[in-house]
């Protein structure tokens, strides 16, 4: 009887033991066969440490309008989007802490959207999972386990997910073992656009965007307080300035009396937000700038450089940056999406070329009694130009700026190669490699990229008086 306990009693041991090492091994190799799993955050973590002086966290809504190189070119500032699709919001707080491991940024942008039950179209249960690739364990493990809004079977299936990837083990090769065991080392480099998801405008319309005043300010509940309070005392024990802001979009009537909700517990507790939505209508429109939820790439520099502006009021740049060419070429690609010929907007480019890679070829014929405006001055010399385009009405000018840099100017044309490219000025016209631009007029300007990639002729009829021809204005121009 005796030795029939003692033998159950080692079998019941043994079982527990063996059970105990299946868990151990199924947690240690869950993630090195996990085979599907996204870069985004193995990239973010090849920066050169401690780079990053702003981050922009949350849904796709950070995504899309956020633009790390328009930032940086605004502000001297270097930035990064850690933002995934409906991006839970207290996701956002475990995608923090992981990045604080190799960064420490001085800002944090936390887009509120997925705080708002209109996101509630956007969310499933994997929202939480394409989050969790951002981040390393421990802290992947805790965010799943943490989250209220995943059943207890699907935090588990989650965690311990290996067999979520079966079906990809047959596609292994057995002949490259170390790469499944160090997945990450298979990352070379960082996201070349900096967590920034581009998307090019399909219609030029302005479209207002719909503000509503709030019918009733629906208070947060208690879980949205708790994973707002936790996301403050993080940033405030880490010396970060948070700043809560909820980007443009075409919302419903609750979501601005659930976002009035909001902004009143941010007052309550002292912490800071900028209402993007609301100060919309000056200068971010439908269509022109984004869909119902998305910005494109107008849109993005819009907002991007109102968060700029914001964030000047806190941190200054330090100069030099190790990454400085890296956003050079991010910005040489926002100069195709922002100045290109879809843009015909004369004001417009003239203010993108003082911060985007590009020359700026011009040539104006000088009128007695002719003159321009002191805006459309400041405009040219803020690029580089000398010339006094207000007083001196009588002469002709011709000259080449390249990233705020005056490189040849003249009162007779001239001929210089640029970028290997034949530009030559005439009385008449400014010619690229013995073509003509053809944009006649008082006054003509051409934005080139700054590998001559793309070419944007503007002729400016009536250069003495405004930079549209009879008044119209940009795109209502035919």
């Amino acid at each position: 009887m005796w030795n029939r306990i003692k033998f159950f009693s080692r079998l019941l041991i043994d079982l527990l033991v063996a059970c105990m090492i299946l868990c151990l091994a199924w947690g240690a190799l869950t993630p090195y066969f996990r085979v599907e799993k996204r870069p985004d955050g193995a990239q973010f973590r090849k920066l050169p440490p401690n780079t990053m002086e702003v981050l922009g966290l949350g849904s796709s809504h950070m995504q899309y309008a956020f633009n790390p190189g328009v930032f940086q070119a605004a502000t001297g500032l270097y930035s990064y989007v850690l933002g995934s699709p409906c991006q839970p919001f207290d996701a956002s707080y475990w995608i923090l802490k992981d990045a604080l491991k190799t960064q420490h940024p001085k800002i944090v942008f936390q887009d509120i959207y997925t705080m708002l039950s209109q996101s509630d179209a956007c969310f499933v249960d994997e929202a939480y999972y394409v989050a969790a690739d951002l981040v390393q364990e421990p802290q992947r493990t805790k965010m799943m386990y943490t989250a209220d809004r995943l059943s207890f079977k699907t935090k588990w299936t989650y965690i311990f997910d290996l067999v979520m990837n079966h079906d990809n083990w047959k596609t292994m090769d057995p002949k490259k073992w170390d790469s499944y065991l160090h997945p990450e080392e298979n990352i070379k480099t960082f996201n070349g656009d900096f967590g920034y998801v581009r998307n090019e405008p399909s219609e030029i319309s302005f479209v207002p965007l719909a503000i509503m005043e709030p019918t009733e300010i629906v208070p947060i509940s208690k879980r949205q307080q708790a994973y707002i309070d936790r996301m403050v005392a993080l940033c405030k024990e880490e010396g970060i300035q948070l700043i809560f802001t909820c980007i443009p979009f075409l919302l419903e009537q609750q979501a601005f009396n659930e976002k009035a909700g909001i902004w009143q517990y941010l007052d309550s507790i002292g912490a800071t937000y900028v209402d993007l939505v609301d100060t919309s209508p000056d200068h971010w429109f439908m269509k022109m700038h984004g869909d119902t939820a998305h910005n494109n790439s107008w849109g993005s520099e819009v907002v991007t450089l109102d968060l700029a502006k914001i964030a000047l009021e806190y941190i200054q740049p330090q100069g030099h940056h190790e990454l400085d060419q890296e956003y050079y070429y991010m910005n040489v690609y926002n100069a195709l999406s922002l100045m290109s010929d879809r843009n015909v907007n004369i004001y417009w480019l003239l203010d993108q070329a003082t911060r985007y890679p590009s020359y700026v070829l011009l040539r104006f014929q000088g009128h007695p009694g002719h003159a321009l405006g002191s805006e459309e001055t400041s405009m040219l010399q803020a690029l580089g130009f000398t010339f006094d385009f207000s007083t001196s009405t009588n002469s002709a000018y011709y000259a080449v700026v390249k990233d705020g840099m005056l490189l040849q100017e003249s009162n007779t044309p001239f001929e210089v190669e640029l970028a290997g490219h034949q530009v030559q000025w005439t009385t008449q016209d400014i010619l690229i490699d013995g073509e003509g631009m053809n944009s006649n007029g008082e006054m003509q300007v051409v934005i080139v990229a700054a590998d001559f990639a793309w070419r944007n002729p503007i002729g400016i009829d009536y250069a003495s008086r405004w930079f549209w021809k009879n008044g119209c204005d940009g795109f209502a121009c035919e």
